[in-house]
């Protein structure tokens, strides 16, 4: 049964009803002509089929309660465009939005065409001062969560849900680069792709659990990370994560933990286990560090290797590496050095790591002059 909203106001002997149903006088609400600083939206399912937009600033969107499951967006079927955006780029900036406490569906069983033929779920252009928090993204027929490198940035997203959904930038060649973005203590699981995608600066991935992601990569036949920074990304910190259980997908290709493509890279304390490929790839990735200052945690049990190196002419050269602390252990290989171009790998330094249990501890390519591998321990050491 559909419920309406009443609103009787009085203006001297004269009584104006104005009726609306929740979803309307929600979308009334986020618009650039609405009042209030929260805007509301009664517990229920909502089905999709025109983009509800932001259109002014300081402003908290929410579900009734605080189970986002209680009230969620659902795409319907044959909608391409955007549930939930903020203004197209051309138009004012905003500031200061809150979303909270809702479930949005991308309803992929009831979609057909190609996963190019979809915006995302909820599509950020130019708005500056983003909190996503208690948000649950479900079934996204392409990605659940975008922003557009149009000015958008100081991003935070937090205990949140992300299943078979992801969250991502788009590319290098769209314009000034998303900036400030935090990911923290949020899960994500059953991504076909890599659950966070980012061509992004300024970048803190914390405290997060990626699972059994990168798991179908049809039609695009990669491997990859469950975890992919992208090579425009700079200024990017990996810290606290688990990143495990990525699987060889029905095409064959391996998923990896955390895929490297990105300068000035801290990657530290995360548990990186049991995925098919590497825990940790980097190919024209420049200026990383990994460790394990947190003795608990580790790079473990990964098919390939904890760490896998290589040069490429598809990237730029990979450079200024150092693993120092690390506990990557109980795998084929520690550290895999491969050059796949004849270009070789320079200004590499892997000291003081636990390489316990590992069939091959440091496994050398085509290797430049400036290369340390010293004091590191293959027995009594590793997680504790």
């Amino acid at each position: 049964m559909q419920r309406i909203a009443l609103l009787i106001l009085i203006t001297g002997a004269a009584l104006r009803c104005v009726a609306a149903d929740p979803l309307t006088a929600f979308t009334m609400c986020i618009g650039a002509t609405g009042q209030g600083p929260v805007c509301r939206l009664d517990a229920g399912t909502y089905t999709i089929s025109t983009s509800l937009v932001i259109g002014r600033s300081d402003i908290t969107l929410k579900g009734a309660t605080g189970n986002a499951s209680d009230t969620t967006l659902v795409r319907a079927a044959g909608f391409t465009g955007a549930m939930l955006q903020d203004l197209l780029p051309g138009s004012a900036s905003l500031h200061n939005v809150t979303i909270k406490n809702l479930t949005l569906d991308g309803n992929r069983r009831q979609q057909s065409g190609t996963f190019s033929d979809f915006t995302p779920d909820a599509a950020f252009y130019s708005t500056r001062g983003i909190l996503f928090t208690n948000l649950r993204f479900l079934n996204s027929p392409n990605i659940s969560l975008g922003f557009s490198g149009n000015g958008t940035g100081q991003v935070v997203i937090r205990e949140s849900i992300f299943l078979n959904s992801t969250a991502q930038t788009a590319g290098c060649a769209s314009g000034t680069l998303p900036d400030n973005i935090v990911i923290a203590k949020s899960y994500f699981r059953d991504a076909g792709e890599s659950a966070v995608a980012l061509n992004a600066t300024n970048v803190l991935v914390l405290g997060n659990i990626f699972e059994h992601n990168k798991w179908n990569t049809i039609p695009f036949g990669d491997s990859g990370g469950q975890i992919n920074f992208y090579e425009c990304s700079d200024e990017v910190a990996a810290v606290g994560n688990t990143v495990r259980d990525g699987i060889v997908g029905a095409n064959g290709q391996t998923a990896d933990g955390i895929e490297v493509h990105a300068k000035n890279v801290l990657l530290v304390n995360n548990v990186i286990r049991n995925n098919a490929g590497s825990g940790i790839t980097l190919g024209g990735a420049q200026r990383v560090f990994i460790a394990n200052w947190d003795r608990a945690t580790s790079i473990t049990a990964n098919g390939t290797a904890g760490v896998y190196i290589y040069n490429d002419t598809a990237d730029r050269t990979t450079e200024w590496v150092t693993i120092q602390g690390a506990n990557v252990t109980d795998q084929p290989t520690g550290v895999l050095f491969g050059s796949q171009d004849g270009v070789p790998l320079n200004h590499m330094t892997v000291t003081n790591n636990c390489f316990a249990g590992d069939i091959q501890p440091v496994l050398l390519s085509l290797m430049g002059s400036d290369v340390i591998i010293a004091n590191n321990l293959t027995r009594d050491c590793g997680p504790r």
